[in-house]
C-alpha cells in the first residue's frame, strides 16, 4: 500500500513538474513572439474602443426608448388624453427632461391635429399648444422661467409666428404608419422645426378609445450630445471615434481642434464623412471602398506609419441603423504592449511562485486535511443558504444565537393569484422550473436592496428588510424591491407562456426572530407584524402593492418617493380578521 502511494506521489508530482515546465516554455514563447501578435492586440484594442462608445450610445438611447414604453402604457390607462391640461403634463414631463441627460423636448400629438410641446431651450421653458393642425388659429406659447431648485414661474404666452401641423413632423409620420405599436422607432437626423438645430427623435403611439384615435409621443436627442462625447473621448492618444447616420451623414464628430467650437460643428454635422475634410478618415474610406472591402478590420499606411481602422453597426431601432467607426495608429498601442509584456514576465513569476507553494503543499499536506477543509466549506455554503449571516456568524463563534427582538423592520407577503388552479392542471415539472425561475430572481432584487428572503411556502413569499442587519431606510428599500418585482413579472409576461400575477402586502413595526428546530435549523419570524403584513397581502389586487398607514407613514416625504413622484392611493377603510377597521394604501409609481 505504501508502494503504491509512492508511486502516485511520483507519478503526480512528474506531473506537477510537466505543467510547469510547459507552462514556462508558453509564457516564455509568447514573451519572445509578442511583437508579431501585434495584429491580433490591434483589433483588440479596435474592438474594446468600438464597444466603449457602443455603451455610450445605449446609456443615452436606452433610457429613452424605456421611457417612451412606459408612456404609452401610461397614455393607453388615459393619462395623456386632454392635452390641453398644460400644468397636469407641466408636472410630468419637466422634472424628466430635468433629470435626463438626453432629452431636449418632449411632443404628445393626436390624429386630430392636436400636439403639446415642452422644450428646454437656456433657461427658459417653452411650452407650445396646437389645436387642429393650426387650421383655426396658430399655436400658443407660453414661456416659464427653468429653476432646478424651484418651482417653475410663468412668464408670459404669445402666438406662434406661423402654421404648425404636428402630423406632418417625421416622427408622427414614423410612429403612426408602423404596424408595431409595441416598440419605440427613430427617425433619420433631421432638423428640428422649433429649434432648426439637428437632431433625431424616438416615438411611439397608442390608441385611444375614447376618443377613437390614435396618440403619439415623442422625444428629441439633439445630434450635438453625441458629438459631445466623439469629438472628447480619448480613445487612445492619437485615435479618432465617429459615429455615421444610416444615409452615412456624420453624426458624432471625430476629435478634431477644429470640432471644439459648437458653430463649427454645426457646420459638418450631416456632411459625408470625406467632407470633413480629414486625410486620415478619407484614406481610410478608400481602402474600405477598394474592392469592395467587408472585412471589420483593416489597417492601411498613412505617412509612413501604420494605422488601423474597424467599423461596428448600432441598431437604433428596427428601421434604423447607425454605423460607428474608429481609426487608430499602430504607434499609439506600443505602450500596451509593453504593459502585456510585464503582465507575461509577471504571469511567469506567479506561476513559478504557485506550483512552488503547490508541491510544497502537496508534500505537507494530508488528504485528510483537504477533506476536512472541503467539508467545512460545504457544511458553512449550506449554512448560509439557509441562515442570515450574522446567524452563522453566532453559531461559528459561540455555538449558538439567541433569539433577537427588531424593533424597525418591513415584512413584505406576497402570493400568485390564481397559483392553485394553475398548479393543478401544470406538470409538476413545469410547476417546479416557473416557481424557481421567479423565485430566483426575487432573491436577487432582496439581496440588491439589503432585504432577506425568510422562506417561502407554495407560492407565499416571506421576506423582511432591517433584520439581523439594522437598516433604517427598511421600509424605502422593501418598496423599492416591491417595485422591482412588480416590474420583473411584467418583463416577464411579456415572452413566458404562462402569464403571472402577484398580490403584494407590506407592514412595518416590531418582529423578533430566530433559529426554531436542534436537528434541522430553520430561521423564522414572529410578531403581529407578521401577521398585519399576510392581511395587507390578501387584502391586495393582482399586480398591485398594497401597504399599512405604518409603512405609508415612514416612506411618503422620503427622497425617493417625492424624485420617482411616487403616489400613494389612499383606500376605504377595509375589516381585516382578527384586527379590525384598517387604513390601507396602493402605491402608484410614476415613470
Amino acid at each position: 500500500m505504501k508502494n503504491l502511494q509512492r508511486f502516485y506521489d511520483v507519478i503526480f508530482g512528474n506531473l506537477i513538474l510537466l505543467i510547469l515546465i510547459a507552462a514556462t516554455v508558453t509564457l516564455f514563447t509568447m514573451y519572445k513572439n509578442l511583437s508579431s501578435t501585434v495584429q491580433n492586440m490591434s483589433k483588440v484594442m479596435i474592438q474594446d474602443r468600438l464597444n466603449l462608445t457602443e455603451k455610450e450610445l445605449n446609456n443615452i438611447f436606452q433610457p429613452i426608448n424605456q421611457r417612451l414604453e412606459t408612456a404609452r402604457e401610461r397614455g393607453m390607462k388615459g393619462v395623456f388624453d386632454n392635452i390641453d391640461n398644460q400644468k397636469h403634463l407641466n408636472d410630468l414631463f419637466m422634472p424628466l427632461i430635468k433629470t435626463s441627460k438626453s432629452i431636449s423636448s418632449i411632443m404628445i400629438a393626436n390624429e386630430k391635429g392636436d400636439e403639446y410641446m415642452l422644450l428646454q431651450k437656456d433657461s427658459i421653458w417653452v411650452v407650445r399648444i396646437t389645436k387642429n393642425g393650426s387650421k383655426d388659429e396658430l399655436p400658443l406659447e407660453y414661456y416659464y422661467a427653468f429653476d432646478k431648485n424651484s418651482e417653475n414661474s410663468f412668464i408670459e404666452k404669445k402666438r406662434y409666428e406661423g402654421k404648425y401641423d404636428p402630423r406632418e413632423r417625421p416622427w408622427f409620420k414614423l410612429a403612426l404608419n408602423n404596424s408595431n405599436a409595441t416598440i419605440s422607432h427613430w427617425t433619420s437626423p433631421y432638423t428640428f422645426f422649433t429649434t432648426k438645430q439637428p437632431g433625431i427623435t424616438a416615438s411611439t403611439k397608442w390608441f385611444d378609445k375614447s376618443s377613437k384615435q390614435y396618440f403619439v409621443i415623442a422625444m428629441d436627442v439633439l445630434i450635438a450630445d453625441l458629438s459631445n462625447f466623439t469629438t472628447t473621448i480619448d480613445i487612445t492618444e492619437n485615435g479618432k471615434i465617429f459615429i455615421l447616420s444610416a444615409n452615412a451623414e456624420v453624426i458624432g464628430l471625430p476629435k478634431d481642434d477644429r470640432f471644439a467650437d459648437i458653430n463649427t460643428r454645426k457646420k459638418y454635422t450631416l456632411k459625408r464623412l470625406i467632407d470633413l475634410d480629414i486625410p486620415v478618415l478619407n484614406l481610410a474610406i478608400k481602402e474600405y471602398e477598394k474592392e469592395n472591402n467587408t472585412d471589420k478590420y483593416l489597417s492601411f499606411r498613412f505617412e509612413n506609419e501604420i494605422w488601423w481602422a474597424g467599423v461596428q453597426s448600432y441598431e437604433l431601432s428596427a428601421n434604423n441603423t447607425l454605423m460607428i467607426g474608429a481609426v487608430v495608429p499602430e504607434t499609439d498601442f506600443s505602450n500596451e504592449i509593453k504593459d502585456t509584456r510585464r503582465l507575461l514576465l509577471g504571469g511567469f513569476m506567479m506561476i513559478m511562485l504557485s506550483f512552488l507553494i503547490i508541491l510544497y503543499s502537496f508534500f505537507r499536506m494530508k488528504r485528510a486535511n483537504k477533506i476536512i477543509l472541503i467539508e467545512k466549506d460545504k457544511n458553512e455554503r449550506l449554512l448560509l443558504n439557509i441562515l442570515p449571516v450574522k446567524v452563522v456568524n453566532d453559531l461559528k463563534e459561540k455555538g449558538k444565537s439567541d433569539p433577537q427582538k427588531f424593533d424597525d423592520v418591513t415584512v413584505y407577503f406576497s402570493d400568485i393569484v390564481g397559483f392553485t388552479q394553475i398548479s393543478s392542471v401544470l406538470d409538476p415539472k413545469e410547476l417546479i422550473q416557473e416557481l424557481n425561475d421567479i423565485y430566483t430572481a426575487f432573491d436577487e432584487i432582496m439581496v440588491r436592496y439589503d432585504c432577506e428572503r425568510i422562506k417561502t411556502i407554495g407560492d407565499a413569499y416571506l421576506a423582511v428588510c432591517g433584520m439581523p442587519q439594522k437598516n433604517n431606510s427598511h421600509a424605502e428599500m422593501m418598496l423599492r424591491a416591491s417595485m422591482d418585482v412588480i416590474q420583473f413579472i411584467k418583463n416577464r409576461n411579456k415572452t413566458s407562456k404562462l402569464k403571472w400575477t402577484m398580490r403584494i402586502g407590506m407592514h412595518s413595526g416590531i418582529v423578533v426572530g430566530g433559529i426554531v428546530g436542534v436537528k434541522k435549523y430553520i430561521y423564522d419570524v414572529f410578531g403581529d407584524t407578521i401577521n398585519t403584513a399576510s392581511r395587507m397581502e390578501r387584502n391586495s389586487v393582482p399586480m398591485r402593492i398594497n401597504i399599512s398607514e405604518e409603512t405609508y407613514l415612514l416612506i411618503r416625504d422620503t427622497e425617493f418617493t417625492k424624485t420617482n413622484k411616487i403616489a400613494f392611493e389612499k383606500r376605504d377603510p377595509i375589516q381585516v380578521k382578527g384586527k379590525g377597521t384598517m387604513i390601507m394604501y396602493f402605491v402608484s409609481p410614476f415613470i
